[in-house]
């Protein structure tokens, strides 16, 4: 091959990858202040509440957030989800699952998922887990800067009521390192 060919070919190259952008990190969900949660090994958020406990799941890829809830009150519970100041249960904001903790199958065996709406409220029975996918908390897509607190409140079959308040801010910063 002679040095014409070679530069040939390696010119295109070049120019391409002159001219690429670097990578940009993901629009996604990042916690601010969250009181009242700690975060696990996983980097999972958790708490306690009426005893059942939720982890929160905070993609570093896209503004989805992944919401677990394992109902072990001794008795049945009821759920609701969504962003705080949601007047009527309108909006769509993801999908909801229920099974048992021991089990892969559960009530919702036409779809693994089914729709949920912000602020519906859900039964859980007592060794049963509801997973939540919020696709889009607000009920449409976040912009850069946009503050959300996300409100999981439970009601036990005693009548008394508990709320979770997990403080969100959309943003597209990276997410810092560990230094160990």
């Amino acid at each position: 091959m002679d040095r014409r060919t070679a530069l040939l070919l390696v010119v295109p190259f070049a120019l391409a990858a002159c001219s690429s952008g670097p990578p940009k990190p993901w629009l996604r969900f990042t916690a601010e202040d969250p009181k009242g949660w700690e975060k696990g090994p996983d980097g999972r958020l958790t708490t306690e509440v009426l005893g059942a406990s939720l982890q929160a799941d905070l993609h570093t890829l896209d503004p989805r957030i992944g919401l677990q809830v394992d109902n072990h009150s001794g008795g049945d519970v009821s759920i609701r989800v969504g962003p705080e100041a949601t007047q009527s249960p309108t909006a769509s904001i993801g999908d909801l699952r229920r099974r048992p903790l021991d089990q892969s199958r559960g009530e919702d065996v036409t779809k693994d998922y089914v729709p949920y709406v912000a602020m519906q409220s859900t039964e859980l029975r007592n060794g049963w887990r509801a997973s939540f996918e919020l696709n889009h908390p607000l009920g449409r897509e976040p912009s850069i800067g946009q503050y959300l607190v996300l409100v999981i409140e439970v009601h036990d079959a005693k009548g008394a009521v508990d709320r979770r308040y997990l403080p969100l801010v959309a943003t597209n910063v990276a997410p810092a390192e560990a230094r160990y």
